[in-house]
């Protein structure tokens, strides 16, 4: 994925105690290509066991404190993902690798 084909969004949340379930503003939504994979960056703004994305779908992820922790913590989280500009390449590459 490159620089030119990808959406950076990043945001503020809190797990409400134990987890956090994201949902992305749906103009965020609209404007990825949800048949490509993306990525979730986190960072602890406090001491915790650590986070982790524990479950993630084309429209929402889950985060949770590692080591089933009992934290309440605030975190930072950026999401990296395709563009819908890039659904037509990826198409068309799917099509070439079929042949």
């Amino acid at each position: 994925m490159s620089v030119h084909t990808s959406l950076i969004w990043a945001r503020h949340s809190s797990l409400v105690p134990l987890f956090a379930d994201i949902v992305p503003a749906e103009r965020i939504l609209a404007s990825v290509n949800t048949d490509v994979d993306y990525y979730v960056f986190l960072t602890p703004a406090g001491n915790c066991n650590g986070l982790y994305v524990a479950s993630k779908t084309a429209t929402s992820f889950e985060v949770r404190d590692l080591r089933q922790g009992k934290s309440n913590i605030s975190f930072d989280y950026r999401i990296m993902a395709a563009t819908q500009g890039l659904r037509k390449r990826v198409q068309r590459e799917a099509l070439v690798g079929m042949k």
